[in-house]
């Protein structure tokens, strides 16, 4: 097995126990995008099976091997800083992702109060808007992880591409406006080029978590032994005063060895 080389990966312990693939490939190549493409595997021939990003294969994400073979792979090959979580109170996740890089949206999320001018063409937002929810959803999602713990003082922490994640925790608690709600994040002037990586191995040590359509997250919640974990659901959205508003919602709920599903 190999994999396409990406930004950060090179501080996994995937790098180092599974080749990445070479840009040119002397035998042949069969791309599977769906479940009726495994029908092309033939393990007697030498072909390379590639898999993109785009690829819709049916995974089963509780398998115990396979979550193994995922948590070796997606853990860090160099020390990491830890998070120092609370134990005396439950510990919820939360993944705002706001655009950074190439992104383009059409909408600001980490300044909700500023009005953003109308951006037009195919924006980022547009094309993936499950992975951009406005942060009345994390709101919404915070209090319904409350409730089912029976409002009780919880620890919440903030993992973001923000550049302003000050701005973002304070929006957070104006809109909340509840005291038994502790939020975290690291300052904007103490991230490391190793934040990413540092982000991804915390994540997976939280109970609960709150997420968006994002593979940053999904990969988390593939590898983390978690309570709860929320996301919006694939077409739960709608568009208004150019935001996006999540209007359904996918509830994971692990009980030992067993998954099961809610769609709000």
């Amino acid at each position: 097995m190999t994999y396409v080389p990406f930004e950060h990966g090179s501080s996994l312990q995937l790098r180092k126990l599974y080749p990445h693939a070479p840009d040119h490939l002397e035998v042949k190549v069969v791309t599977l995008l769906s479940d009726n493409d495994l029908s092309k595997i033939d393990l007697t021939k030498d072909v390379h099976y590639y898999i993109p990003w785009k690829a819709k294969l049916s995974v089963d994400y509780e398998d115990k091997n396979y979550r193994k073979l995922l948590k070796e792979a997606f853990s860090s090959r160099k020390k990491v800083k830890l998070l120092d979580l609370p134990d005396d109170m439950p510990s919820i996740a939360l993944h705002v992702r706001v655009g950074s890089g190439t992104d383009n949206l059409s909408q600001t999320i980490d300044a909700p109060d500023k009005s953003s001018q109308q951006k037009k063409g195919r924006t980022t937002d547009k094309l993936f808007p499950g992975k951009f929810p406005s942060l009345s959803y994390y709101c919404e999602q915070i209090k319904h992880i409350c409730k089912m713990l029976d409002n009780q003082h919880v620890y919440v922490h903030i993992f973001t591409d923000s550049e302003r994640p000050e701005a973002l925790v304070q929006s957070l608690k104006r809109t909340l406006s509840l005291d038994t709600v502790h939020f975290s994040y690291i300052k904007s002037k103490e991230r490391s080029f190793y934040g990413v990586v540092e982000d991804f191995i915390n994540l997976c040590r939280f109970e609960y978590i709150i997420r968006p359509r994002s593979w940053f997250s999904i990969m988390a919640e593939a590898v983390a032994d978690w309570k709860i974990s929320i996301s919006p659901h694939k077409d739960g959205y709608i568009w208004q005063d150019n935001k996006i508003h999540i209007t359904h919602v996918r509830t994971l709920v692990r009980d030992g060895d067993s998954v099961s599903t809610i769609e709000l």
